[in-house]
């Protein structure tokens, strides 16, 4: 299942999103490993913030730049 949104997200993008969550000590790093793991204390966190950008974030920026329906832009002259 291939998903269009998801095609532009590659390994640098991951590798990146993981060096992020890790300076904000929201993931830890598995001893000897390349692994990394969400400590409890940082579940409701990355949870918020997940959620804030699949409800909140994505709408906004999805509808930046389009007209509402029903509503006509007018133009005024000085």
């Amino acid at each position: 299942m291939r998903n269009p949104a998801l095609e532009s997200y590659d390994a640098r993008r991951a590798a990146y999103d993981l060096k992020k969550l890790r300076a904000k000590s929201l993931l830890k790093k598995v001893t000897m490993s390349h692994r990394c793991f969400l400590p409890p204390e940082s579940v409701r966190p990355v949870g918020a913030l997940v959620t804030i950008r699949e409800k909140l974030l994505r709408p906004i920026l999805a509808g930046v730049g389009k007209p509402k329906q029903g509503q006509t832009q007018k133009l005024e002259y000085p």
